[in-house]
């Protein structure tokens, strides 16, 4: 709800800005910028039954960082290099079975990336970036230490964004889903090796892919 409203809000910025018919946002060739993007997630779930003893409790948390640095070679186009880093927990316990389960994950990442600015006003840019991503996840299972799982996967596509400009150097960005090709190679280890892949082209606009941060234009 609260990235809903803020999106509302961003939306509205620009369509206020679009009405400047004078002067529109240039970010001069030359120009670097020091951009990151974080979040955090945190779910606690707690179930019983009125009929019986049974209970159980489900605990979520996990955090991204996405640091990037950029260069533009031209006015409003630059190219720029990000990494990724994310890890994120799940424990369950139930009480009725005396189960006990902890999974984690942990996630690394890196992108190159091109992103062009579209101005639309003094301080409001629509943004388009073309980007490849490798991302490696490595899942941890705590109550078995003969289980092993891993996914290496490989993106390529754009991410729409706004770029509001809140002071002359500092500006506070928002990338609104994700259309492209993602190709993801599974591996699982236990009594057996088992290994699958997955192929998609797909367009995402949901609340897991959309990323705020800040950036400083140097």
């Amino acid at each position: 709800m609260k990235k809903l409203l803020l999106i509302t809000t961003l939306l509205a910025t620009v369509f206020a800005n679009s009405q400047e018919k004078n002067e529109k946002l240039i970010i001069k060739k030359g120009t670097w910028s020091i951009s990151g993007n974080f979040s955090l997630d945190f779910n606690d779930t707690k179930r019983s039954e009125s009929t019986s003893s049974h209970s159980s409790e489900s605990k979520d948390f996990g955090y991204n960082l996405f640091p990037k640095t950029s260069y533009f070679i031209d006015n409003n186009l630059s190219v720029g290099l990000g990494l990724g880093y994310g890890y994120h927990k799940n424990e369950h316990k139930d009480n009725n079975d005396a189960f006990d389960l902890l999974n984690s994950r942990k996630e690394y990442s890196i992108f190159p990336y091109i992103k062009k600015h579209i101005p639309v006003g003094k301080k409001v840019s629509i943004s388009i970036q073309g980007e490849g991503r490798y991302t490696r996840n490595v899942y941890d299972r705590v109550y078995s230490s003969d289980y092993e799982q891993s996914s290496n996967i490989y993106f390529i596509g754009i991410r729409p964004g706004i770029t509001l400009f809140i002071s002359k150097k500092l500006a506070l960005e928002t990338y609104l889903g994700s259309l492209g090709y993602t190709d993801t190679k599974n591996s699982i280890k236990d009594s057996r090796e088992t290994t699958y892949s997955t192929n998609r082209f797909s367009f995402n606009l949901n609340s897991s892919n959309l990323h705020f941060g800040l950036s400083y234009y140097l």
